[in-house]
């Protein structure tokens, strides 16, 4: 026997092929996928010890969302291999990219960090819970502390930092005190997460859809 389709399975369907869509993605990238120089001798290099953090800001586009997985950054420690950890701290930002609050952060302990320079990936598993909504300014931050005193500094890619799709680029921004200033900060790494498309029917989408349904299920009881 065949299944009786009803209106409200038939509309259900439907309406699961119009909901969002995610896919993976690179969101900044100024590292060349991991493959820029880390050369602490022949690039750029800026402090991140304590309340000197360094980050940058950006618009999700009106219609998508964002969460975040991970972040690629450029490391090295100045005085010999250091063991240290990394902070990141999102921020939700006003339409002039300044801070407005504290979204949430991430630890990353007992990093090891090279006297040559590194690419050091960061898998979030707490920040990744937090879904950025579209038509929103956001921030992200990054400083460090040290178990054994040495100073782990970032290195500065020499490539331009590149935008991923849905994403618009806000500033390089740094931390001075702890407060948030905009300006031509070093360029820090490569983040990535997960866009999805927001799209929903719209009541006249969701009318047609009810109309078509019925008029089917009508002409099946003729």
């Amino acid at each position: 026997m065949q299944p009786t389709l009803t209106p409200a399975t038939m509309l259900a369907g439907t309406v699961i092929l119009l909901g969002p869509t995610a896919s993976a993605a690179v969101i900044f990238d100024n590292t060349l996928n991991g493959t820029g120089s880390v050369d602490p001798d022949q690039t750029a290099t800026f402090a991140l010890k304590e309340s000197k953090g360094r980050g940058f800001a950006f618009d999700v586009d009106q219609g998508f969302s964002l969460t975040l997985s991970s972040l690629k950054v450029g490391l090295y420690a100045k005085n010999g291999n250091a063991t240290g950890s990394i902070e990141v701290v999102l921020y939700e930002l006003d339409s002039s990219f300044a801070q407005v609050q504290s979204l949430g952060s991430e630890t990353f302990s007992n990093l090891s960090v090279l006297e040559n320079g590194s690419f050091i990936d960061l898998t979030f598993d707490q920040l990744d819970d937090l879904t950025l909504q579209g038509g929103t300014a956001y921030g992200i931050k990054i400083t460090n502390s040290t178990s054994n005193g040495n100073d782990i500094r970032g290195i500065q890619s020499t490539s331009n930092m590149v935008a991923g799709t849905n994403v618009t680029w806000g500033s390089y921004v740094r931390a001075n005190d702890g407060e948030w200033h905009l300006n031509n900060a070093a360029q820090l790494g490569q983040l990535n997460g997960t866009m999805a498309a927001s799209v929903v029917p719209g009541p006249a989408a969701a009318m047609t859809l009810l109309v078509g349904v019925g008029g089917l299920a009508r002409r099946r009881r003729r």
